[in-house]
């Protein structure tokens, strides 16, 4: 494994309890339209949550009635998941070996960010693949240039990777496989999102 995804790795361990509470407090459907948005233009029921962290997506997604398979790379994220009563593995995006077709829709929320941007494009084939025809895939990312190592707010012990896009980077990247149905930003806290709605083009 790559040495940055090792100190991301570790930074998730050591301050998984942390990240918990985080993503509990970020969970506001009220302001969040994108879960519905993407519920809605499902064609089947079988999703696929990469990055799952804590799995609060995915089980909202599960107590809508769909069928929802998660990963993360963190174990101690995915017993998280697992507790909350999420169907979720320990799992590599790079390494993804479902079967092609399987998936109606895939959701990457502030995950993707923590690879490095040459490593992408290889990702978002895999993607396309695993979806089926017509398949939709949500990605969430940071607005910014450049990527690296960045300390911790909640513990300057530890860091982690994150790469920046800006809108029109990431569309060159996701065009030869995607379709875009809906882009937006959007600015919870003290970052600026890209949000990406697309359909897959087989």
């Amino acid at each position: 494994m790559d040495e940055y995804k090792k100190v991301t790795l570790d930074s998730y361990k050591k301050n998984a309890k942390i990240f918990n509470e985080n993503f509990k407090g970020a969970f506001n459907l009220v302001k969040r339209s994108e879960f519905t948005k993407f519920m809605n233009l499902l064609t089947g029921k079988k999703i696929l949550d990469v990055g799952c962290g804590s799995g609060e997506h995915s089980l909202w997604f599960a107590n809508q009635g769909l069928d929802v398979t998660a990963f993360d790379l963190s174990p101690e994220m995915v017993e998280f998941a697992r507790g909350n009563g999420v169907n979720a593995h320990v799992r590599d995006m790079e390494d993804i070996d479902f079967e092609e077709s399987s998936f109606d829709g895939v959701w990457v929320v502030a995950s993707l960010l923590h690879l490095k941007k040459e490593n992408v494009p290889k990702v978002i084939s895999s993607f396309s693949k695993i979806l089926n025809k017509k398949g939709v895939l949500f990605i969430v990312l940071k607005e910014g240039n450049g990527d690296g190592m960045i300390k911790d707010t909640q513990n300057a012990s530890t860091s982690r990777y994150f790469s920046y896009w800006q809108e029109k980077e990431l569309l060159k990247v996701l065009e030869p496989h995607f379709d875009l149905i809906e882009f937006w930003k959007d600015k919870p806290r003290d970052a600026t999102f890209l949000q990406f709605l697309l359909r897959n083009k087989k």
